[in-house]
């Protein structure tokens, strides 16, 4: 993604609900998290529509859910990933 005055980073944000499949699943979900954010970051770079310097990722786990834990629906809507981006001028990509 490019403008006039330079090239956009896109963040990739790994998130996953708080059901685990083991006795970690703290470490689990941190892991899927991140393994999801980057599956997205190489399909991007790999799709060549997005230079991997223009790109990073943060995994969150289960520590940022959208909605409760205690429905499928809900669980559903907590495992994503989301993508924010930055315009060249700016320092600070999330104020989070």
């Amino acid at each position: 993604v490019r403008t006039r005055t330079g090239a956009w980073e896109i963040k990739v944000e790994g998130h996953a609900d708080r059901v685990g499949k083991s006795r970690s699943a703290f470490l689990d979900n941190w892991r899927l998290s991140a393994d999801r954010a980057i599956a997205t970051v190489e399909y991007l770079a790999q799709a060549g529509r997005v230079p991997r310097t223009q790109l990073s990722v943060a995994s969150f786990g289960d520590t940022r859910p959208l909605t409760t834990n205690r429905t499928e629906e809900g669980r559903r809507k907590n495992r994503r990933v989301e993508l924010l981006f930055r315009p060249p001028e700016q320092k600070n990509l999330s104020p989070r």
